[in-house]
């Protein structure tokens, strides 16, 4: 028989009141807005309609890539209303993952990514010393509110768009400082992974762990989301913790002798450095992030764009090469998850299942909540109802079961009557035809 549970504890964590507040410290970096005229006049160069904006997703792919360290958030829509926000933001006691040579190299990639026809190439070589002589710097110190927010007229809680990413980084560092969490066969390490632009909540996973079954083995990592939600009408956000298992693709098909990737299909690949990819940058714990995809040109990375600005990079150490990793997968994945390529449905089967049992989750919230401020709380248990039961108080009377046959003995008896009678209508001497009753049809002769 199983346990009866008076109550529910979620993974869930929330301010101690409305006036909870934590104060992050950020080294942010502004757009360049300068930069924007040439930017523009750049994209325009040849084609027949002119760009309105200019095109950062592909250098945002790079950064989040190669110095994963850095927070990067959209560009605000000015047609929507959006407030100011900074580009870059790195929390202050994070060394600079972004020096002035990094930052140039990146540069000078994403013009070449931007425009690789040779026609332009004079063009792009005065905008890019224009661009290189007025980089943009650091700004120190700058503040941002991680926990209070402003309620809706609804008493909502609406937290300020950069809460989203920056909160749950805060407090995914936190975590991080924790010692390794224990379990039966040894302990789990977390590392960060870094999330796009327009990528919600905090990421951590940890390292890659094997599990045999039969003559394969298969490899997981577990993976802890953060997340900012709202509840309707509750002024107060709340930080929820996600927990999952994440496979990883190592099985090499007998007959291409690397993995099957479906064409028209990507996946993403985690990825970790021995060295610092970027010039003078320091070294990072965090994994680096890449997607893997076939196209017509076959498997290669979809960092950068078609034109590819990974390969006119000069980079410390070599960026690893698609087919090396498809090629030879569990190497890369044991050599320190240097690459570890992310399982999806559509490669086939895997020996590991998904997801965890409730007493593992429970020793995993338990764990990371050692990591909350003084500030968060968490949230309260779910209680088990004393009410009799969920009948509402008028509910709707369906008819017995003796009932429903009289019903439809009643509704055979009248269906007979009324055929009898129909019958005896018609033949009764001087009665008309029983095809005169029927409607007739009124058009065109055939």
């Amino acid at each position: 028989m199983s346990p009866r549970y008076e109550s529910v504890r979620t993974a869930a964590w929330l301010p101690l009141d409305t006036d909870a507040s934590a104060v992050g410290r950020y080294r942010v970096m502004p757009f360049p807005e300068q930069w924007r005229g040439r930017l523009l006049d750049l994209c325009s160069a040849g084609r027949d309609k002119p760009a309105e904006y200019v095109p950062t997703f592909r250098m945002d792919q790079v950064v989040q890539a190669l110095a994963p360290d850095v927070l990067v958030r959209p560009r605000p829509s000015a047609y929507l209303g959006e407030s100011p926000d900074f580009w870059f933001y790195v929390p202050e006691d994070v060394p600079d993952p972004l020096p002035a040579p990094a930052l140039r190299t990146l540069v000078k990639a994403w013009l070449r990514d931007l425009r690789p026809e040779r026609e332009h190439r004079a063009l792009r070589e005065e905008v890019q010393e224009a661009l290189l002589s007025e980089l943009p710097t650091w700004q120190q110190g700058a503040a941002v509110e991680l926990l209070r927010c402003t309620p809706t007229p609804g008493d909502t809680a609406a937290p300020d768009p950069r809460q989203f990413q920056l909160t749950t980084d805060w407090l995914a560092r936190r975590i991080l400082e924790l010692p390794p969490f224990p379990y039966e066969g040894g302990s789990l390490r977390f590392r960060a992974v870094p999330r796009g632009p327009r990528d919600q909540g905090a990421e951590l996973v940890s390292q890659a762990l094997p599990f045999e079954s039969g003559r394969t083995t298969g490899w997981f990592s577990v993976v802890l989301n953060i997340t900012l939600h709202t509840v309707p009408f509750d002024p107060l956000p709340r930080l929820h913790l996600h927990s999952h298992i994440r496979r990883y693709a190592t099985a090499v098909s007998s007959r291409t002798g690397r993995l099957h990737l479906p064409y028209g299909r990507r996946t993403t690949v985690l990825l970790r450095p021995r060295v610092p990819w970027l010039p003078q940058a320091p070294a990072s714990d965090r994994f680096a992030s890449a997607r893997l995809a076939w196209s017509r040109d076959g498997h290669d990375w979809v960092l950068g764009g078609p034109a590819g600005m990974l390969r006119g990079m000069s980079l410390r150490e070599t960026f690893p090469q698609a087919d090396a990793i498809l090629s030879d997968p569990e190497g890369w994945l044991k050599d320190d998850m240097r690459a570890a390529v992310v399982h999806a449905t559509a490669m086939g089967s895997h020996p590991v299942g998904t997801g965890l049992m409730p007493h593992q989750r429970s020793q995993i919230v338990e764990w990371a909540e050692q990591a909350l401020p003084p500030q968060l709380r968490p949230a309260p248990l779910l209680m088990r109802t004393r009410l009799s039961g969920s009948r509402p108080a008028n509910p709707r009377q369906e008819p017995s079961e003796p009932s429903r046959k009289a019903l439809a003995e009643r509704e055979r008896t009248e269906a007979r009557r009324l055929g009898t009678a129909f019958a005896l209508t018609a033949l009764a001497p001087g009665a008309a035809s029983p095809l005169s009753c029927m409607p007739i049809c009124c058009g065109s002769p055939t």
